[in-house]
């Protein structure tokens, strides 16, 4: 159990806790809040984290450890990695994030051995597996103990073990800063578009999209192996039963005026269904990056205004022309 007594940084204290097997430069750590701890004395919630690390972790690379409050974390932010309208530089915000004396956290870390290329599908790959391996760890810890013992995750990051840097900190995940573009004037003619739509079409179309709508808010804020799940949701939501691939992609042809062999090609439909079957059915991992998210959220644009009647925008199509989608599998 990581010392109560606040005389370490909780950085230094975690990095502590690192065997020194595992050599690497990097790790990734998660932060999860726990209730009622205060019913444990100290001894006896360390041979529990002794126990879990034993028997459910069993000599994998993640190591547990404990921190009592009062204690400081900070968090760096980026709203955007493109230059503004303006020119100026993206924005960084440090912010500051304190727990009481009363509050209790469980830190999860393992490593990571191919972080220094960050644009490397392989960098990629090998955090979307330690992702997913956290992922499974803790899911077997609340099976076991209940959701109380990883009650509320509050923060993942990556560290520099030689610097102490820390790379893109936030709430919910690592993930790098949006790459894609930021809010732009026109997206409001977009929405008040669809809007007005919604308030004319029959309630069964309205509802679908509706529950779309929150799927996808639900998909933004998921970790990166399962936005893939809700995205494709939302999907079969606006489309309004279980879609298959024919099915899409008559749609598509349909919107865009485009062949079917293009469709399933060069909009990548054959291989959402693909990857479509192997999540579901095969149990296989997806990881999406900020291109492969947008490129959905827009494909959901386009299948809205179709099943609407608004005449077709290509936004999914001008999205694929400028920018790499190209869905990593683990």
């Amino acid at each position: 159990m990581i010392d109560d007594s606040n005389s370490k940084d909780p950085i230094e204290q975690i990095l502590e806790f690192m065997p020194r097997e595992w050599q690497c430069k990097h790790i990734l750590f998660r932060v999860y809040s726990i209730l009622g701890l205060r019913c444990f004395k100290k001894e006896v919630f360390k041979r529990l984290v002794d126990n879990i690390e034993k028997e459910i972790l069993n000599g994998k690379r993640i190591k547990i450890a404990t921190f009592n409050g009062p204690f400081q974390f900070e968090q760096t932010f980026y709203h955007m990695n493109l230059k503004q309208d303006d020119g100026t530089e993206p924005v960084l915000e440090k912010i500051k994030r304190s727990l009481p004396k009363d509050k209790h956290i469980i830190v999860l870390i393992t490593p990571l051995y191919n972080y220094n290329d960050m644009k490397s599908d392989k960098c990629d790959k090998e955090i979307l597996s330690q992702e997913i391996l956290l992922n499974q760890e803790i899911g077997f810890m609340k099976m076991i103990f209940g959701n109380n013992i990883a009650h509320e995750k509050y923060c993942s990051a990556i560290i520099n073990v030689n610097t102490r840097e820390q790379y893109a900190f936030t709430q919910l995940t690592y993930r790098r800063p949006d790459e894609i573009g930021g809010i732009h004037a026109n997206n409001k003619d977009e929405l008040s578009e669809i809007n007005n739509k919604l308030a004319s079409i029959n309630r069964d179309t309205k509802n679908r999209i509706l529950r779309a709508l929150s799927l996808i808010e639900t998909a933004s804020n998921s970790e990166p192996d399962e936005k893939f799940s809700f995205y494709f949701m939302a999907i079969e939501c606006i489309y309004g039963k279980i879609y298959k691939q024919p099915e899409c992609t008559e749609e598509l042809s349909r919107h865009y005026n485009r062949p079917k062999e293009y469709i399933e090609k060069e909009l990548h439909i054959k291989q959402l269904f693909e990857l479509r079957a192997g999540y579901f059915h095969r149990g296989k991992f997806i990881n999406i990056n900020q291109s492969e998210e947008r490129y959905l959220q827009l494909l959901c644009i386009d299948l809205i205004r179709n099943f609407t009647g608004l005449p077709c925008k290509f936004y999914a199509e001008k999205h694929l022309i400028n920018n790499k989608v190209n869905f990593i599998k683990a």
